[in-house]
């Protein structure tokens, strides 16, 4: 654990400075309403996904993060509605959240619609000071009162749009509006904050031949302080069975923070799983081993496949199949 005290303190300047604080996921495809509510429900079924993702393996104190989504169409596929409970653990640092969402289509024509998404929950933040292994050389940060541990409780509330024409959407979302402060001021201006998340994102589904489709879909984040960072992802899916692709992150100062490969298999029409590796190219590449993340995925109702079209069974499951996965 000789990396904790460094990668916990990086992690609380970044609520305050310039970092990452929300989770990070490179199949991000296939949990869009984590980013927008207004996705949830959009694939027309009800279905249930779990995502693991450790991140840089073998750094002690790594980020590790889970986390279990649910979400269904209501009222004859005119809104959705969902629930979210995620964990991220880094260093000495436990944070436990709890979501729901609700989102409504306004269908202007049979080819453009607009879904508007809402957002609210709370999360969790424990620091575990009493951990044996924990060696405080610089004590008295004014925003953190140590001690046996130090949990703090946040509520908070989002919004979304997404707008898609002919196979073509593009969205816009701000998660988590409120600017939570963490920890104890005991009377000074700088203290720890969560900051304000704005995410876009745009994706379509061209059709190369009858058995095969691309799957572009561009992930883009901007918090205030830090440079604009995005996920590029550019899958190939066969058959409606099986999809395989890659992406390309772009974060921090460097021309990139990683290459991402990531594959999807629907082992059944209800079912299907998801794997995918990021090899770090930037500074972290030298302290660990890159980061993985598995995915899976199970529809009611007999499910819909990877497109929403099915998977070979004859049904259509899905009574709007564009917004994918």
């Amino acid at each position: 654990m000789k990396y904790i005290i460094s990668i916990t303190a990086l992690f609380l300047m970044s609520l305050g400075l310039y970092g990452q604080q929300q989770h990070q996921f490179t199949q991000f495809m296939f949990n869009k309403n984590y980013y927008n509510p207004a996705f949830t429900g959009a694939r027309g079924v009800t279905s249930i996904t779990g995502i693991y993702r450790n991140q840089w393996v073998g750094f002690d104190g790594a980020p590790i993060s889970k986390m279990v989504s649910f979400d269904t169409p209501i009222f004859n596929q005119n809104a959705g509605l969902g629930v979210q409970v995620s964990n991220f653990n880094i260093g000495i640092m436990d944070s436990w959240g709890a979501n729901l969402f609700y989102s409504y289509n306004i269908r202007f024509t049979d080819k453009i619609s607009l879904r508007i998404g809402l957002g609210g929950g709370f999360n969790s933040l424990n620091l575990d000071f009493d951990d044996p292994s924990l060696n405080i050389d610089n004590p008295g940060d004014p925003s953190i009162m140590v001690g046996d541990d130090t949990q703090v409780f946040t509520g908070n509330f989002g919004i979304g749009g997404v707008l898609d024409f002919s196979g073509f959407y593009i969205g816009a979302s701000a998660p988590a509006i409120l600017e939570n402060t963490i920890g104890e001021d005991n009377g000074q201006p700088a203290i720890a904050e969560y900051k304000r998340h704005f995410y876009g994102m745009v994706g379509a589904s061209p059709q190369l031949s009858e058995n095969v489709s691309l799957w572009p879909t561009l992930l883009v984040s901007f918090v205030e302080n830090a440079p604009i960072d995005f996920d590029f992802n550019l899958s190939l899916l066969f058959d409606d069975r099986f999809l395989v692709g890659s992406s390309y992150r772009h974060g921090g100062t460097g021309f990139a923070e990683s290459i991402d490969f990531n594959v999807f298999y629907q082992i059944v029409p209800s079912f299907g799983i998801g794997a995918a590796y990021d090899l770090s190219i930037d500074e972290v590449a030298e302290l660990g081993s890159g980061s993985i993340e598995f995915l899976a995925r199970y529809d009611f109702g007999g499910g819909a496949g990877i497109s929403g079209q099915g998977t070979g069974s004859g049904k259509t499951r899905l009574a709007n199949p564009r917004y994918f996965f």
